[in-house]
């Protein structure tokens, strides 16, 4: 049975959901299951006709948190040119990192890198500016708490490169939780990263709207 997609929001033009990790945003034309799908799916059962539904930005499949989808074409040309140009289309993560951090409490820190993708290898690393095919990567993190040995961040995504984060706090011997990839001395599987905070401009009334959720909340299954 498909996973029942958690709807916080919804209205004739978008749906605000929480996206459960290991799942992906939308089809890679495989048989695995996705958001898109098992939202028309939820939606169909409950109203009895098929819906249109439109995914305009994306989680990597390991990463929960809050999303929104468009319900027709016109929401997700909105929704998608607020993406692009990154002023009222904003984003905010909790980044579990392995390891105790007291200096970063409470202490807002700008992160620069340049990241090089490897597309065969499906992961990204740091490299020196001017490398070929490098990338600038921007991101401010605040250590919000530390418990059983690790530290819980708040991260702002300047710039949208590939597992930015992950490679971004890796780098800064900060590596996260459950990320295999990235951070050699993680046993875990869960990967310690998902979307708490989403905002942007709604595509018909122009309003300004905001989701947030808690670390407890988006990690509780």
């Amino acid at each position: 049975m498909m996973q029942k997609i958690d709807i916080l929001y919804e209205d004739a033009q978008i749906l605000v959901i929480v996206k459960p990790a290991g799942i992906a945003s939308q089809s890679d034309r495989g048989s695995a299951p996705d958001v898109v799908n098992a939202l028309k799916n939820q939606l169909f059962l409950r109203d009895k006709k098929v819906p249109e539904i439109f995914c305009v930005h994306r989680l990597d499949k390991p990463v929960a948190g809050l999303m929104v989808y468009a319900k027709s074409k016109q929401a997700a040309a909105f929704l998608g040119k607020q993406v692009q140009e990154g002023e009222t289309f904003t984003k905010r993560y909790y980044a579990l990192a392995e390891g105790e951090f007291p200096e970063t409490i409470g202490v807002r820190t700008k992160a620069v890198d340049w990241l090089l993708q490897d597309k065969r290898e499906n992961a990204s690393k740091v490299v020196s500016e001017g490398t070929p095919g490098a990338k600038r990567a921007e991101l401010f993190y605040t250590g919000l708490r530390i418990f059983e040995g690790k530290t819980l961040f708040d991260v702002e995504l300047i710039t949208g490169r590939h597992h930015q984060i992950r490679v971004q706090m890796a780098a800064r011997s900060m590596g996260l939780f459950g990320d295999r990839k990235y951070n050699q001395k993680t046993t875990e599987t869960r990967l310690g990263l998902c979307c708490h905070h989403l905002a942007f401009v709604h595509p018909k009334s122009r309003e300004a709207m905001t989701f947030e959720e808690t670390w407890e909340r988006l990690t509780q299954n």
